[in-house]
């Protein structure tokens, strides 16, 4: 048994590489490095969402005064030709 698996590991030790296998490692680091930065891209858009959400929030949550309605391009309420109308 032992020596089978002898012969067969100088047959594989004759064998020259396939062409493939000479930049495989440069692949596999430019893959982990696409990998990286799509990790990166998602935190950053998760960033984004939570602190848009807590803006939301908090300007829902605040105390806002009345909203008055006032003409845009007529007389306003407090000009004195209006209030000396009245």
């Amino acid at each position: 048994m032992m020596t089978k698996l002898d012969s067969q590991f100088s047959q594989l030790r004759e064998v020259s590489l396939p062409d493939a296998l000479d930049m495989i490692d440069q692949r596999v680091f430019a893959g982990i490095a696409v990998q990286r930065e799509a990790a990166i891209a998602r935190r950053g858009l998760v960033l984004a969402g939570a602190v848009s959400l807590v803006i939301g929030l908090s300007a829902s949550l605040a105390p806002v005064n009345k909203a008055r309605a006032e003409p845009l391009f007529g007389i306003p309420a407090a000009a004195p030709s209006r209030l000396l109308s009245l």
